[in-house]
């Protein structure tokens, strides 16, 4: 099941939470199976393919970064079977960081992935009453509902908690795409956000009344229905999971 990372009608808001992207902890030696993987990656505005946005995996030195081409397209080689965290940027738009979980075979992104400016992101904020912190991080999690025919529905009525020690504020994508801060749980959207949370590595519960949240752009957690994230200073860190 694989959804893709992008919400075309939420405009600069998704901006602040993120489109999928991704990278890896630690420093895998040369020797170990690799997989290659490939995909494009576009203007969340204007749908364009983007030349030069560099692709890498986070604080992974021994694997060489990717770029995209004039069509926007990339390809690199990962550790096999792996959790991997990807990096991307590109001048004037806003930092990236996603989990994947990749798989033992290689592995082709079923459609672009989406990233906006950072003078979108700034608006973005500035439509919720907030400013950036430039020191903190911020999470964007997609819930999606797998028993649906595609599998890639929004789910409503999850709920998110954080670990308290993070911080941050939270909102959701409401039924209309505005954003509240009001909304305890999620919308048919399936997506919520925390805005300006501690940088770390975090502990992240996503629960519903009837159903099992699992990973799938995610790391498990220590629990059932938790989920590690790491939050970096001044990027969007955005993680995908499915409830059936």
């Amino acid at each position: 099941m694989t959804r893709t990372a992008a919400s075309t009608g939420l405009g600069p808001l998704l901006a602040l939470c993120g489109a999928l992207v991704w990278t890896s902890c630690g420093d895998g030696g040369d020797s170990a199976p690799t997989i290659t993987i490939t995909g494009s990656i576009a203007d969340a505005s204007t749908f364009a393919p983007l030349e030069d946005v560099r692709i890498c995996l986070y604080e992974h030195h021994s694997t060489p970064c990717a770029h995209t081409d004039a069509d926007g397209s990339y390809s690199m080689d990962v550790p096999a079977s792996s959790e991997l965290i990807f990096e991307v940027t590109r001048d004037g738009y806003w930092p990236y960081l996603t989990n994947f979980l990749a798989p033992g075979i290689d592995y082709e992104f079923p459609g672009p992935l989406y990233i906006f400016s950072e003078a979108e992101v700034l608006a973005g904020a500035a439509s919720l009453g907030e400013t950036i912190d430039a020191e903190r991080g911020h999470l964007w999690v997609t819930v999606s509902d797998a028993r649906t025919v595609d599998g890639a529905s929004g789910l409503p009525g999850a709920a998110l908690d954080l670990d308290p020690g993070a911080g941050g504020i939270l909102f959701f994508v409401d039924d209309d795409q505005s954003l509240s801060k009001t909304r305890t749980t999620t919308s048919s959207q399936g997506m919520a956000s925390y805005m300006n949370a501690a940088p770390g590595d975090w502990i992240l519960q996503v629960s519903h009344p009837d159903l099992e949240c699992k990973p799938e752009h995610a790391f498990a957690g220590p629990q059932a229905n938790s989920f590690r994230v790491h939050l970096t200073a001044g990027y969007t860190t955005s993680i995908f999971v499915y409830c059936d």
